[in-house]
């Protein structure tokens, strides 16, 4: 019965859609047993897909996506059988004067005022794991940090010149978790962020959980400046000024203090949880192509940094310590292309990742970025392999 009712569905909105021309209708407020018709939408971007690889290649399959959230714990991957042809394409669009977004993240509501005047939230109860960014009212809140505007100065490097440092007196507060802080140092071009093992307030003294920098014979504490710059992140005692946040993960509770602006009943926290959003992938026999996304919005990705750290060596390409291979490994973006040809975004906008924006990889072929923004990005705007040769147009 039920693989009747699905063939009746398909059958209907592709005798609506006439020969040429398949149209597939999303909403946020549809309902994926619904038949995808514009007066009878579909909720989900899984479920268009689905629709949408029953025709594509065949005729011109439009997927049309009102506006509001469409949120993804899992991205959305695309293969050869959903790509078009230069006579049929497949294109994801956005419905006219409508903003529809694709977002990796969950909401936080339901805020508490705390005597501190900071605000509290419960972790949502489907949510389990931690998070390195948080955005509040669509921008990023500031993980919560030590110097709060500034950093700090090295005063004098360990003996090894790469696990430890002295600092000057009074310069770092004391605080209960040590070992939930990490360490920021700046290097000329780059940055290490690792845990903290320890800190000595009797003698000035922090030691790293690892090698500050990455593991070349240059990168010791002082090769670019004799008292480098560095701050700490990620106390709860740091979580003092407008628009930091803390989650206390054990306790399951985020704190966040509120900007002068923002109304407790009104503020809305997310999450990111998707560690990408968009994955079109051909295969070596058979490239994937003429998929394109036409006036949407992408944001809310998470990356984790390894746990023995990241420490950054140039176009934020990073040597893993876990996995020491030799090479450099680079972080995920938002939106990545494998042997791709002819798939394009247009007029879309890229924003609040957790890792780059979009990359486009392996032997992918006359791709384009057209009248894109692409902004509030934690790695690269835009990663592309030499070979590929995109048409960019930010």
């Amino acid at each position: 019965m039920k693989s009747i009712l699905t063939y009746l569905l398909l059958s209907a909105v592709m005798f609506s859609c006439g020969n040429k021309e398949f149209e597939i209708y999303v909403s946020p407020d549809g309902d994926d047993s619904a038949s995808g018709e514009l007066s009878n939408p579909i909720a989900s971007l899984h479920r268009a897909a689905e629709l949408a690889r029953t025709r594509s290649g065949e005729v011109s399959v439009t997927i049309f996506l009102s506006g509001g959230n469409y949120r993804l714990r899992a991205p959305l991957e695309l293969s050869i059988n959903d790509g078009g042809t230069a006579e049929a394409p497949v294109q994801w669009k956005a419905m006219p004067g409508e903003k529809p977004i694709i977002s990796g993240g969950i909401p936080v509501r339901k805020w508490k005022q705390e005597k501190d005047g900071s605000w509290s939230a419960p972790l949502p109860a489907d949510f389990n794991g931690e998070f390195r960014s948080f955005y509040v009212n669509n921008k990023r809140a500031v993980r919560a940090r030590f110097p709060d505007n500034d950093y700090l100065r090295v005063a004098k490097a360990g003996k090894d010149n790469r696990t430890n440092f002295f600092f000057e007196e009074d310069d770092l507060p004391e605080v209960n978790d040590v070992e939930k802080l990490e360490l920021i140092l700046l290097h000329d071009w780059s940055i290490t962020r690792i845990g903290v093992k320890s800190i000595n307030w009797k003698s000035n003294h922090l030691i790293a959980a690892d090698t500050i920098g990455a593991r070349l014979p240059f990168f010791t504490l002082t090769h670019w400046e004799k008292h480098p710059r560095y701050y700490l992140e990620n106390s709860r005692e740091f979580c003092d000024t407008p628009g930091e946040w803390y989650c206390d993960f054990n306790n399951r509770k985020i704190y966040y203090h509120p900007l002068s602006n923002e109304n407790i009943s009104e503020t809305e926290g997310v999450i990111p949880v998707a560690p990408r959003l968009i994955a079109i992938t051909g295969s070596k026999e058979k490239h994937v192509g003429f998929i394109s996304f036409d006036g949407i919005t992408f944001e809310h990705t998470a990356w984790q940094i390894p746990i023995r750290g990241y420490c950054g060596v140039q176009a934020c390409m990073f040597n893993d310590r876990q996995e020491d291979h030799g090479g450099w490994n680079k972080i995920p973006a938002a939106i990545e292309l494998d042997l791709s040809e002819k798939c394009g975004f247009y007029d879309c906008t890229i924003r609040h990742t957790g890792g780059s924006g979009i990359w486009i990889r392996e032997n992918c072929l006359n791709c384009t970025i057209s009248e894109s923004h692409i902004y509030d990005i934690s790695v690269n705007g835009l990663y592309y392999r030499q070979c590929c040769f995109p048409q960019v147009d930010l």
